[in-house]
């Protein structure tokens, strides 16, 4: 329904707009273009058209006064309308006269060279020339290297005995040896004087309880009690103690073999076999064998024959010498390993042979024969 109604007040819109332009130019013919018109407007119909402000006769109630000028302001663009379809050619026109020929033009300034043309064919190859004069000798090239070496020839027949040549250079040092064996052990040294007292070390913890002492000695006779119920003399085996009484008035008696923390972090666990003490992460652990200590990713292991210790990180630190000594082998083994001192040596020798590094000069007596380290570490030695 509303689009119906819109759809006539269009209509209406339309159909008046017609009418003043049909109107306004049957007036504007005869007046001029800045003349005012008046007149009546009904139901689309425009009557009663008059020059001024007044139309002819004043319009009546059912009608509408409007005016307008022969030349209103200039409207808005309205929308681009849809394209049209392509109108149907024309009939050519008739050729025109061909003009006089205008006079040449000033020649104008060069322009910018073109791009360069494609190669062209290769020509055929042109008669050979005579021979040139010999040049100059060049200088002797640098030796080539030494070939390797060949095969050993026949044993020649033995010559007469040569001279005595003179005696040559002394050669470089060789290489030391490797360190002998150590040496046994020699007989302890008198014992020092005896040190002065430590201080008190901590309190331990209480003990376990003791044995029952022995009976003290009989007392006094008291008076005649009343008549009892006879029962068998108690006491715990040895080895055990007596650590409260049930409900039938008999001993109780367990073997003690832990002590714990009042909070239970920390505890000591004694066996026939060995000990333990454990707390917080860290546990020491004796037996006949070894002694064992622990915290967190660390661990030290003691026997009679060797030490084992492992450790996330280890740092070795002494204020004046550190010695990691062994009669066979000493292996030391880590993705990234530092060794820092004022002199690291290698070797069971004070030679004082430093090691080369990366860069460092050498020098070589004859094709594979020894070498020498000219300049090396100043830090580092081996031998």
């Amino acid at each position: 329904m509303a689009a119906a109604s819109t759809r006539s007040l269009a209509v209406a819109v339309v159909a008046t707009m017609a009418a003043i332009a049909l109107t306004a130019t049957a007036v504007i013919a005869q007046a001029p273009t800045d003349t005012q018109f008046t007149g009546c407007l009904k139901n689309g119909t425009l009557s009663q058209v008059a020059t001024g402000a007044e139309p002819d006769r004043a319009c009546r109630s059912n009608e509408t006064q409007i005016s307008w000028s022969a030349t209103g302001p200039q409207g808005e663009t309205g929308p681009v309308g849809d394209q049209g379809p392509q109108g149907i050619q024309g009939i050519p026109g008739v050729d025109g006269v061909d003009g006089v020929d205008g006079a040449d033009g000033a020649v104008g300034p060069e322009g910018p060279a073109g791009p360069a043309g494609p190669r062209g064919l290769t020509g055929a190859d042109g008669a050979p020339g005579d021979d040139g004069l010999d040049g100059a000798r060049g200088d002797v090239g640098p030796a080539g290297p030494a070939g390797p070496m060949g095969p050993i020839g026949p044993e020649g027949a033995a010559g007469q005995d040569g001279s005595d040549g003179a005696t040559g250079p002394a050669g470089p040092a060789g290489p030391a040896g490797p360190a002998g064996a150590r040496g046994a052990t020699g007989p302890a040294g008198e014992a020092g004087p005896q040190g002065s007292p430590g201080a008190d070390g901590l309190e331990g913890p209480q003990g376990p309880t003791g044995a029952p002492g022995p009976a003290g000695p009989a007392g006094p006779e008291g008076p005649q009690g009343p008549a009892g119920e006879s029962v068998a003399a108690q006491s715990c085996a040895a080895g055990t103690f007596v650590t409260g009484i049930d409900a039938n008035g008999l001993l109780l008696c367990e073997g003690i073999s832990q002590i714990q923390s009042p909070n239970g972090v920390y505890t000591v666990t004694v066996t026939n076999d060995g000990a333990t003490m454990r707390g917080y992460g860290t546990s020491v652990q004796l037996d006949a064998n070894r002694i064992a200590l622990g915290i967190g990713g660390s661990s030290l292991v003691l026997d009679p024959s060797s030490m084992t210790l492992g450790a996330l990180s280890l740092d070795l630190a002494a204020q004046n010498r550190l010695g990691l000594e062994s009669q066979s082998t000493v292996v030391m083994s880590s993705s990234l390993l530092h060794l820092l001192g004022g002199q690291v040596h290698f070797g069971a020798c004070d030679g004082r042979l430093p090691v080369a590094r990366v860069g460092d000069g050498t020098t070589t007596y004859g094709l594979g024969g020894p070498g020498e380290i000219t300049s090396g570490s100043d830090t580092v030695f081996a031998c």
